[in-house]
């Protein structure tokens, strides 16, 4: 695809690391013919000595692509400084410690995922992380409780599903933060967070974009209007 072949443009990637499936998709999108390396291949044979690479806090961590809602979608860059200076920000915000432990339902390739991701790694904290497609409703809702699952983060939509699953289970889950972004929230969902979550529990809603992340947060307890 177009998109596909732009972010190989845009990468300078020597070498194209996936599953076997997908190297006819990405022998006809890149012009360059890089080298493929299955995915699967990978711990059989190879050295995993420490590579011993030098990281300037303003080098590259990685390339996140917007929407494209505006036209092409374009590749903004984000160096390690500023992903730590989000962490730590994430930190102080939800109060996240080692004894957290918090939800991947992102695919790590978005650019969610990585608040989630470093939040928790970088404070010893554990990331459990949850295959909706596979699991289903009913099962991830069961594995939040067994998990003891103490941060949650997702879109509004995936949020009032797992809500009234939650709900149905009649058993009390250890979530002490409900943080939903990417979507419109209306007073719905607040109505679901105050009925089905415990009373300790808070909701943030944020606003932000793939240019800048976070821009505003608003933080809703079971006494807000």
């Amino acid at each position: 695809s177009s998109d596909l072949f732009s972010m190989l443009t845009d990468s300078h990637a020597p070498m194209i690391i996936a599953e076997r499936s997908a190297f006819p998709m990405l022998q006809a999108s890149d012009s360059l013919r890089r080298s493929l390396l299955d995915i699967s291949e990978m711990g059989a044979g190879f050295d995993d000595a420490d590579l011993d690479v030098a990281v300037a806090p303003r080098d590259i961590a990685y390339i996140m692509y917007t929407s494209g809602s505006t036209g092409e979608p374009k590749g903004v860059t984000q160096n390690h400084r500023n992903i730590l200076h989000k962490s730590f920000a994430h930190t102080q915000d939800y109060r996240i410690c080692a004894k957290d432990r918090l939800s991947l339902f992102y695919s790590y390739s978005f650019g969610a995922s990585v608040r989630c991701i470093f939040g928790a790694l970088l404070n010893g904290a554990a990331l459990m992380i949850y295959d909706m497609k596979r699991q289903g409703f009913t099962e991830v809702a069961k594995r939040i409780v067994d998990d003891q699952l103490t941060l949650y983060f997702s879109v509004p939509t995936l949020f009032r599903e797992l809500a009234v699953a939650l709900a149905s289970l009649k058993e009390p889950s250890s979530l002490r933060l409900i943080y939903l972004a990417s979507e419109t929230v209306g007073k719905q969902d607040i109505d679901l967070y105050k009925r089905c979550f415990a009373p300790d529990c808070i909701l943030v809603h944020e606003l932000a974009t793939s240019e800048t992340g976070s821009i505003r947060q608003y933080f809703i307890s079971k006494t807000t209007e």
